[in-house]
């Protein structure tokens, strides 16, 4: 005896696995645009663009500085324990794409 409520996320699965390969395209055409942008506003020594749909703003490169936590925490557990707070978030789902030979072999 098949139990319905074990295939529940067949119904969801096709539909998911549709979005998030046009999603992928989309982000890639997106950075694509992003960067032939870039290249113009470049080129073109603009700093800062304005239409009625877009305003663009070319930010150059910056150093920064970045935080190693985990190092920090390794090194001084007390301090990090003493500047910690528990928070909690909201429930939420992970999606990820299951590997396949198909995908492995690429």
């Amino acid at each position: 005896m098949e139990n319905n409520d074990e295939k529940w996320f067949e119904k969801y699965e096709q539909q998911l696995k549709e979005l998030l390969e046009a999603k992928a395209d989309i982000d890639s055409r997106l950075e694509n645009l992003r960067k032939q942008i870039l290249v113009q506003m470049i080129d073109h020594k603009e700093e800062k663009l304005k239409t009625d749909n877009f305003s663009v703003t070319l930010a150059p490169p910056r150093f920064f500085v970045q935080f190693d936590s985990k190092r920090f925490k390794e090194e001084h557990e007390e301090l990090f324990a003493q500047y910690s707070t528990a928070k909690q978030k909201e429930a939420t789902i992970i999606i990820k794409k299951s590997r396949t030979k198909s995908t492995e072999e690429e």
